[in-house]
């Protein structure tokens, strides 16, 4: 998925101080709301990937204990 681009460039026609507001411009509140399910969507693909990453980090982690344990009571 793309990230999402503001609808307001330097040259806009509608641009004045205060235009980003969801209240007062159309195009700005579409854009919040699109923003909003894209960060939604972005998030969850995150932890999905942190929840991968901490669960593989922790079978890294036993095995390595495993290892160590096997190898301690041995003289290398």
């Amino acid at each position: 998925m793309q990230k999402i681009k503001p609808p307001c460039h330097p040259d806009c026609p509608r641009r004045s101080p205060g235009c980003h507001n969801p209240e007062t411009c159309r195009a700005w509140r579409d854009y919040c709301a699109q923003k909003a399910e894209y960060d939604a969507i972005a998030r969850a693909a995150r932890n999905e990937e942190n929840l991968m990453y901490t669960y593989q980090a922790g079978i890294l982690r036993k095995s390595a204990r495993r290892r160590n344990v096997q190898c301690n009571g041995r003289k290398l």
